[in-house]
């Protein structure tokens, strides 16, 4: 199988105007954009946008852009990338799964809540929200997807392909992300999972020392 590396360079321009707001000069839409949602499995509703090519210059495959830590689909970077790859007749889907944000609810169990986000979502989970993406993209005449997963997004694409080896997927990008596939446990982390699990307090945040501003996970993760 051939894969074409194609490189793209995005300038976003941000400023301070004199009353210290800021200013985005942000490239504006000329292609047709689309509100989409994927619904998972186990009743998870993802949100994303879809950026649609001309017509005439449509190609055969398509991409899902996989967001990173802490972020969402329509991030300012994401945005320009969709736009960019839809100028070069690339029909792009920039997606949530349920890690988007540091925190949010992805809906409800058994009556109760269920936390998603950086802080309180399983990240092993997303499996089932990018096989939703890849049934939708399907569902819209593709047969075959590009799987690109940014930072903390290229685990999530990585683990994906290895446990689905999904026939539809023809490339695999790790955009910014880990190639280690077994980082190392912090064990202060989890020993303090494991007293606050035992206790029922999975919900209960614990600070994150990897990471280079304040940072939390929940025990449950």
């Amino acid at each position: 199988m051939n894969f074409k590396i194609i490189l793209i360079t995005l300038t976003i321009t941000i400023s301070l105007n004199s009353f210290g707001q800021v200013r985005l000069n942000f490239p504006e839409a000329t292609l047709p954009e689309e509100m989409v949602y994927a619904a998972t499995s186990d009743s998870v509703i993802n949100a994303g946008m879809l950026f649609h090519p001309k017509k005439d210059s449509t190609r055969p495959i398509a991409i899902i852009w996989v967001h990173g830590w802490g972020v969402n689909f329509y991030s300012p970077s994401y945005i320009s990338i969709g736009r960019a790859f839809a100028e070069r007749g690339y029909t792009f889907i920039s997606v949530n799964t349920r890690m988007h944000d540091l925190a949010n609810v992805q809906g409800y169990k058994n009556g109760r809540r269920v936390r998603g986000g950086g802080y309180w979502g399983i990240a092993s989970d997303q499996t089932t929200d990018i096989s939703a993406w890849i049934g939708f993209v399907e569902s819209r005449g593709f047969k075959k997807i590009i799987l690109i997963g940014h930072s903390a997004g290229a685990a999530a694409v990585r683990e994906y392909q290895s446990e689905e080896q999904d026939i539809r997927v023809a490339g695999l990008v790790l955009a910014s992300g880990s190639v280690d596939p077994s980082p190392s446990i912090d064990s202060s982390q989890y020993i303090q999972a494991a007293s606050l699990l035992a206790e029922g307090k999975g919900e209960e945040l614990i600070k994150d020392p990897k990471r280079s501003f304040p940072s939390y996970i929940s025990a449950g993760c």
